[in-house]
């Protein structure tokens, strides 16, 4: 009984060690504890550890493809890694959490 009391709190099993840590600190930090917000978050990681391979493959490919052609176009991997990092910003959106700075509200300064 123990162990699967550990294992629950280790982090939803399919995603990485570096995920279940990430997705444990989350819900600590923001006291995530319903099983939507917690489906959503596990949901939005997997999406950022796809972004994450498809970025490694274009690490070592380089942004730049040849075509059947032997033109030069942008990795498929760049789309791809682009629309997963959309989908784990969404989740945290989604879930109210914060990203990146707060827009400034008024006018622009020295106008």
């Amino acid at each position: 009984m123990v162990k699967a009391k550990t294992r629950a709190n280790s982090g939803p099993q399919g995603l990485s060690g570096a995920s279940r840590r990430l997705f444990k600190r989350l819900c600590d930090e923001y006291r995530i504890s319903d099983s939507g917000g917690r489906e959503t978050l596990r949901s939005g990681l997997r999406s950022l550890e796809q972004a994450e391979q498809a970025e490694s493959i274009v690490a070592v490919d380089g942004p730049l493809v040849a075509d059947r052609f032997g033109q030069k176009r942008a990795h498929p991997m760049l789309t791809i890694a682009r629309d997963f990092r959309a989908q784990w910003l969404a989740a945290l959106r989604q879930l109210n959490l914060a990203v990146g700075e707060l827009p400034k509200v008024g006018r622009p300064e020295g106008s």
